[in-house]
């Protein structure tokens, strides 16, 4: 019984995990929301405008 459960809910989540990243997709595509966080964008931004 509990194989069940664990196959439901790596499921649950990989299903998710889909939907939040059709919906990130689509969001960025209507420049909604900048593109992944990168380590360098905000530094070089702060650095540029100081």
């Amino acid at each position: 019984m509990n194989w069940l459960f664990e196959k439901l809910e790596s499921r649950i989540n990989g299903l998710i995990t889909r939907r939040i990243l059709v919906f990130h997709d689509a969001l960025v595509r209507r420049g909604q929301i900048p593109e992944a966080p990168k380590e360098s964008g905000p530094k070089a931004e702060t650095s540029a405008s100081a």
